[in-house]
């Protein structure tokens, strides 16, 4: 189900999302589980990369809706 989910959201994936495809599974899941926005899940996706956050950091910093700020 997730996969699927995966591919719908990202059906370019060689092409597009960059930040994406270096990140674990389990940020990814939560990236498009949590995000309904491309722009939002990819600025997301860049800072996790850029700054290092775990899972648990990226979920805080969706929740203190760190995107909006």
């Amino acid at each position: 189900k997730r996969m699927r989910r995966f591919a719908e959201i990202y059906p370019d994936f060689e092409i597009g999302a960059q930040a994406v495809r270096q990140l674990p599974w389990g940020h990814i899941v939560m990236l498009f589980q949590k995000l309904d926005d491309e722009k939002t899940r990819n600025w997301y996706a860049e800072k996790t990369l850029s700054e290092g956050w775990s899972r648990a950091d990226l979920e805080e910093n969706i929740k203190k809706n760190l995107f909006k700020r």
